[in-house]
């Protein structure tokens, strides 16, 4: 198992969970309005989606561990970014924000794909399992954590304790064992973008677990596609 993708589920777990329990706190300790809020919570969501798509690419072209370390990196400037803006101004935060949370949702499809790059194909289910627990750890100790920052720093504490939580992650990573385990680009695995929600699913739909069973309508597909075509003009 990989160290640093259960790490990174975790960690990935922590920041996702302290945003959405305590971003709305945040938002209101700042005095954003409700429309304010509004922006505020929606440019995570979209970020989100709009970041899966050139991270998996970069993923699929490049080291996996050097861009979990840029990606972890530059989550961690727009964290500290979005903690020094605070009030000052609402849509650079909201860009901040987005642009923070869009990336450190990456993290864990990330984690993932370093870890199954290290795993055999019949390791791939049991892989998942203990991923997906790392995120849950990391989800109930986020809003605990983040919270505790907020009371001691004020509401910037909520980003700077993110941004601290992401360069001990960047700190593992450099100094850690896991740069010695990880596949060459060559060597890595197809990039696939998950959610912890559909890990488990998606982990019963790789084709490389030994537990996959073709669809039946995917098997009639294929022998349909296997049969000679009938000579022209026969009858």
């Amino acid at each position: 198992m990989s160290p640093v993708g259960t790490l990174g589920s975790l960690v990935a777990g922590l920041l996702i969970s302290a945003f959405y329990a305590m971003g709305p706190v945040y938002a209101n300790r700042i005095g954003l309005d409700i429309g304010q809020v509004s922006n505020f919570m929606a440019s995570a969501i979209i970020a989100a989606m709009i970041m899966a798509w050139p991270v998996g690419r970069l993923c699929d072209r490049f080291d996996r561990y050097r861009v979990m370390i840029v990606t972890a990196l530059v989550a961690a400037g727009c964290s500290l970014a979005a903690a020094f803006i605070g009030g000052m101004s609402a849509w650079a935060l909201v860009l901040f924000v987005g642009l923070y949370m869009g990336i450190s949702a990456t993290l864990y499809p990330i984690a993932v794909a370093i870890s199954n790059d290290l795993m055999d194909s019949h390791q791939i289910t049991a892989a998942s399992t203990a991923l997906l627990l790392s995120y849950g750890i990391g989800s109930c100790i986020g809003p605990v954590v983040s919270a505790a920052a907020m009371e001691l720093m004020g509401p910037a504490g909520l980003f700077i304790s993110n941004a601290v939580i992401l360069g001990l992650l960047m700190l593992f990573m450099a100094v850690g064992p896991g740069r010695r385990m990880h596949p060459s680009v060559d060597e890595q695995e197809d990039y696939y973008m998950t959610t912890p929600e559909v890990a488990l699913a998606m982990a019963d739909l790789d084709p490389r677990n030994p537990d996959f069973e073709e669809h039946p309508a995917e098997i009639a597909e294929e022998e349909e596609n296997r049969k000679e075509p009938a000579p022209h003009g026969s009858r």
